[in-house]
């Protein structure tokens, strides 16, 4: 019975049959009855000898011990692979609440504002890309950060995306724009990045940070944004103090329109300009800006062009420039968005103001920058009228004092204060009108095409850029149309009439064009190439605006081209040198057989000092007689 209960011979087994005599086919005998109570033990599970029980290992157990393994390692990877993708998302999250929102505290130029720079650019990859203008004269950073679609598209302005940017702290003790920028860099990226932060407690814009979240998002995802956090790293370290360490006015160090000038950027020249105005000067002319701005402190007040006059003197006249109509809609809509400027006319200290606003005035807080005061050598002049940029560029004075304290306090009012006009600034990049020109037989695109307003407006021209032969015309908002004018020099031209220019953000009209190609145009193989003098370092290869009565450089930066005759005879454009843009908005004179030229209605303080073309052909084209040329437009 022992043996029985405890199965210990199986069936077969040669131990068993040898110890009972009843030889190796001795069944197995019946351990139990259905009805006993006696407990029953299973033969197929020997409890004391396992090990002498046979082990047969089939292809089915092996297939299906793969099969578990298998699934097994699947779901092992599947974890892991969900850790990872959890670790790394917290990572991000860290980094970015590690970065956004900044604390409201000033940072030094060299660690603090680079510190800032590539912890953004770590937190928001994707969206924030940090850049150097280059060293100042003392050797720090001039640091900045790009935000929005071209970082997303690896660093490349996409097709159709305008460009802005902002520059803060031209005078080293005006600090409050260099935290400002901090500030408006992680509105953008957060918002960017789907997880908008935001430190503004006093004010909303657009009436929620929801509403607030998702414009910002589609804001960063269109536009090409590019925040400098400082002009003059040196001075702000050295006191802050106003002036440069080489001890410049940097406002007034500029190649200006109106006053000629000696000095030069180029290597080893003995009067040169300051190392940041070179600095300044070499980024601007290497990018195609659609729209500008820079903040300073001392006064309220919002300034636009121009800051000098024509005959380079001292008038508080306003001298108008030939945009005026959109620089006084920008400037007149970041003044009505700003918390302290609303209600005033703003052309004075706080300090001075009276308590009690004004009437309600379109240019409160706003005025032509000759209406303040003259200067010559100002940046805002430089980028609009001599940059090869030629940005459409307003001032923002913040406040006085320049350099506020309690910091914290004062810096989150002003961003309070700020956050909206700010924010619809990087909007303004969208105005007006924007498309593509082709060519209506082939397709190609056309780099290097005209375009300007009809009769009755005015404003500098704008050209089709490389590579994707888009434009931006930025205009006035406003109900009646406007009429474009699409000019190359191998198409016939484009009128174009009813086009409006839309109010509300980023309601930016499209209109591409095709041109036919002139019966007498030479043909060219590559009709959508730039022109061939255009500098090869530039992005694109044509300017994005064309100055008017002014030079288009400093007329010392580069080679000086000869002399033009006297006025009173019609001279005959040469290409100047490093140029491929045109100065004139109202005179078109005769063609030199080596380019199309619109030239210069020369100032009288510039005369002979000024020979400027558009831009080269391809191939040389016979001389166009002074009779057959296009009806001058009104200057």
């Amino acid at each position: 019975d022992a043996e029985l209960h405890s199965n210990r011979w199986a069936v077969g087994s040669p131990q068993s049959a040898r110890n009972r005599g009843l030889g190796r086919l001795a069944p197995k005998p019946k351990l139990h009855s259905a009805h006993t109570d006696e407990p029953q033990v299973s033969d197929r599970c020997p409890s004391a000898d396992r090990t002498h029980r046979p082990i047969v290992v089939t292809t089915r157990t092996i297939a299906a011990w793969v099969a578990q393994t298998t699934m097994a390692l699947a779901l092992v990877s599947v974890i892991v692979a969900a850790t990872v993708i959890v670790v790394a998302v917290a990572a991000a999250t860290a980094a970015a609440t590690a970065v956004c929102p900044p604390a409201f505290a000033y940072r030094d130029s060299q660690t603090g504002m680079g510190n800032f720079a590539d912890a953004l650019q770590a937190a928001y990859p994707q969206w924030v890309a940090r850049f150097d203008v280059g060293p100042s004269h003392q050797g720090r950073d001039m640091v900045g950060v790009r935000i929005g679609a071209a970082v997303a598209n690896n660093g490349s302005r996409p097709e159709l995306v305008p460009a802005m940017h902002i520059i803060a702290n031209m005078h080293g003790d005006e600090v409050v724009g260099r935290e400002l920028l901090v500030q408006l860099a992680c509105a953008l990226a957060s918002a960017a990045s789907g997880a908008f932060v935001d430190t503004s407690t006093t004010y909303t814009w657009l009436e929620d940070d929801a509403t607030a979240a998702a414009t910002l998002r589609a804001l960063a995802h269109a536009t090409d944004v590019w925040l400098l956090f400082s002009l003059n790293p040196d001075a702000y370290e050295l006191g802050p103090q106003r002036r440069s360490a080489q001890g410049f006015d940097l406002n007034r160090a500029f190649p200006d329109p109106w006053v000629s000038s000696t000095k030069s950027c180029a290597t080893g020249a003995a009067n040169q300009y300051p190392t940041e105005v070179c600095r300044i000067k070499s980024w601007l002319d290497g990018q195609r800006f659609q729209i500008g701005m820079n903040i300073h402190a001392g006064f309220l007040i919002v300034v636009y062009p121009h800051d000098g006059q024509a005959d380079g003197g001292g008038s508080n006249a306003p001298h108008r420039a030939p945009d005026n109509d959109v620089l006084r809609y920008v400037a007149r809509d970041y003044a009505a968005r700003n918390g302290d400027l609303a209600g005033y006319r703003g052309s004075q200290p706080r300090a001075s103001r009276p308590t009690t606003p004004p009437a309600p005035d379109p240019d409160h807080g706003v005025l032509v920058g000759t209406e303040m005061f003259p200067i010559y050598g100002g940046l805002q002049d430089f980028d609009y009228m001599v940059s090869e940029s030629h940005t459409l560029h307003i001032t923002f004075e913040v406040d006085n004092p320049k350099n506020p304290t309690p910091h914290d306090q004062k810096l989150r009012h002003y961003w309070s204060t700020n956050r909206d006009a700010l924010m619809h600034y990087v909007a303004h990049a969208h105005l007006g009108v924007r498309g593509i020109v082709t060519d209506a037989s082939t397709g190609a695109r056309l780099v290097g095409v005209k375009v300007d307003t009809g009769a009755g407006d005015t404003g500098l021209s704008v050209f089709t850029l490389a590579p994707h032969a888009h434009y931006f015309r930025l205009l006035e908002p406003r109900t009646a149309p406007y009429t474009l004018v699409f000019t190359h020099p191998e198409y016939l031209p484009l009128t174009v009439t009813d086009v409006y220019a839309h109010f509300g953000m980023m309601n930016t009209t499209r209109l591409d064009v095709a041109l036919q190609r002139a019966p007498t145009a030479a043909p060219t193989t590559t009709p959508s190439a730039a022109p061939t003098s255009a500098p090869s370092a530039a992005p694109t290869d044509v300017p994005s605006r064309a100055p008017t009565d002014a030079p288009s450089r400093a007329p010392t930066d580069a080679p000086s081209a000869a002399p033009s005759p006297a006025p009173t005879a019609q001279p005959v454009c040469k290409c100047g040198p490093h140029t491929n843009f045109c100065n004139n908005y109202g005179l078109w004179l005769p063609e030199s057989p080596d380019c199309v030229c619109d030239c210069v209605r020369v100032p009288a303080h510039l005369v002979g000092k000024v020979d400027e073309c558009c831009y080269p052909l391809p191939t040389p084209r016979p001389t166009r007689s002074p009779t057959t040329s296009p009806t001058p437009r009104p200057s």
